[in-house]
Formats: C-alpha cells, structure tokens, sequence
C-alpha cells in the first residue's frame, strides 16, 4: 500500500518553470533512468542513487579531498585531481571538507510530504497561471510507487499535475504513475526499435504500447513529444514513420512539439568524471520546419520548443 511516508530519491526542484507543462510549476526531477540516451541532458539523473560531482575549474589541487577519501579514490594525475570511480562509493566526505566547493553531492533521500509541503508554498503561482506540479527525471515512472504518491498527494491539494516520460515502463507502472497524472508530455525518440536500442540502450517496443494504452483507455490529456538530435533521428523518414503511427495507433493524439538538441548535458558528464558520448549541435531550422511540416501535413498542430 501506498504510503505518504514513502521516500524517494530527488536530484532537483525547479520553481517557477514555464517549460514543463502548462503555467507556472514546481518541476520535482527524480533520479533513476532504464534509459541511457547519447545525448542525454541530465545525465546525473540516470543512476537512482545520491552522486558526488566534481568541478575540477573550482579546484584549488589543496589535498583535502585526497586525505578525507576512506577509499583512497582521489588521487593526482597530471597536475589534476581525479576520482576513481569504480572506488568511489558515493559517501560524500570529500564534499564536506572540499573549502571551495568544488565537490558536490546530487540526489538525496526524500519524503513525499517534505517535497508536497514545498511545491504547496507555490500555490499562488499555479492559482493564477493555470500551473501545478510536474515529476521529471530521470525517469517518472523509475520510482513508480514515489510518483504516484507525490502526484496523489498533490492532487489532494487540489494541484495540477503532469509527468514527463520517455514512457519505458510496465504497464503496472505506468498505469499506476499515470491515473493520478492530469497531463502526459511523452517523448517517442525513434520509430525503428533497433536504432531506438542504439541511440538509447532499450527498443521502443514498451513506449509505442503504453502510449497506445493511454490514448485508448483513459482520457487523460497528453501531449507528444519529439527531441529532434542532428544526425541522429533527425530523418524526414522518421517523421513520417511517427506521423504514421500517431495517426494509426494513437487516435486522441493532436500535438506534437520538436524538442531541438542542446548541450546542456556535456557539462555534466565532465563534472561526473564521465567520457562524453556524444556532442552535437542544433539542427538547422529548414530541417526543424520541414519536419514540423510533415507533421502538419498529417493534422496535427507542431510546436518547435
């Protein structure tokens, strides 16, 4: 049984968002994600537990760090300090004695009624934008039974609600996260499954089923959403794949918003101590309107975000 008790892990809160959902929101993003996109742009969002992320530009090379470490993880290397990843164990100790603040931890344990009673204190925002709450990630539906508990809670309150997924879920779990979800903003990435794996490390084949589920089902409101990559999915023949399918399998379906590449996320990966898969740059805009095009050609309205 679902608890308010319930704990969960929380990389961020983002108040007065305009970007995830309609009116002003508190977005709350979770960590944890069965997705490993090349060009993710959280990506110390993708494991489910608490990190330490280091900015080596801050670093003054003063060894505390090194001499804190119970598990001689930090050490020298070219004039630059590093982390041994596969030693580090996440505990924190470097961040606490770190005097410029170069090491951090992301992520933390959290209640639902500790995250409810800060998203609460924006009510006066969403009363007069027509905003609300709005889980991210990571992924919404990773910590499915946390979710649900925070959406419920929030619509207890009498707080709009709206999840952002890339929808790679049991159906128990979407089920489960969505029935408490006024809004579903659902990223389809690729249409082939087997470039989907390549681009994102699983097929497709669960995100096409629920998002076919959810329009068929219920009358919960959502809205599609395609990140369009440079080189990677940006193919007129993947449009016209997902236009097809959308007006096929997924009736109740009316919009769809272009979400262009950005960077955002190679900082990351760096503070991570992490290899950058993937660099890319914006699409241009004729292949961004010719893409909305396509979709428009089909009926449906096209937003570029």
């Amino acid at each position: 049984m679902i608890t308010k008790h319930i704990e969960g892990t929380v990389f961020d809160i983002q108040h007065y968002s305009i970007h995830d959902g309609p009116g002003v929101r508190t977005t709350v993003f979770l960590k944890g994600c069965p997705l490993s996109c090349l060009w993710c742009q959280n990506p110390e969002s993708q494991n489910s537990y608490p990190e330490m992320m280091f900015q080596n530009e801050k670093c003054s090379n003063c060894m505390t760090c090194v001499s804190a470490c119970p598990n001689s993880a930090i050490y020298i290397s070219s004039d630059h300090i590093k982390t041994n990843r596969d030693l580090c164990e996440n505990c924190g100790l470097c961040t606490k004695v770190c005097p410029k603040e170069a090491r951090f931890m992301v992520g933390k344990s959290a209640a639902v009624s500790e995250i409810i009673d800060e998203v609460v204190r924006d009510r006066l925002f969403y009363e007069g934008t027509g905003g609300g709450m709005t889980i991210s990630g990571g992924e919404a539906l990773y910590q499915s039974d946390y979710a649900a508990e925070l959406l419920k809670s929030a619509k207890d309150n009498l707080i709009h609600t709206a999840i952002e997924t890339s929808g790679f879920a049991t159906k128990d779990q979407f089920e489960k996260v969505v029935k408490y979800s006024d809004l579903v903003l659902y990223d389809i990435k690729h249409m082939d499954s087997s470039e989907h794996e390549r681009l994102t490390g699983v097929g497709n084949k669960p995100i096409l089923e629920n998002i076919i589920w959810l329009s068929e089902n219920t009358s919960i409101s959502f809205v599609i959403r395609f990140p369009v990559i440079k080189g990677l999915n940006d193919t007129l023949e993947n449009a016209e794949a997902m236009c097809l399918f959308l007006k096929e399998k997924v009736s109740r379906c009316s919009r769809v918003d272009l979400l262009p590449y950005h960077n955002l996320g190679v900082p990351k990966c760096s503070s991570l101590e992490r290899e950058t898969i993937f660099e890319g740059e914006r699409p241009e805009d004729t292949q961004l309107e010719g893409i909305k095009a396509r979709f428009e050609a089909y009926g449906f309205i096209c937003n570029i975000c």
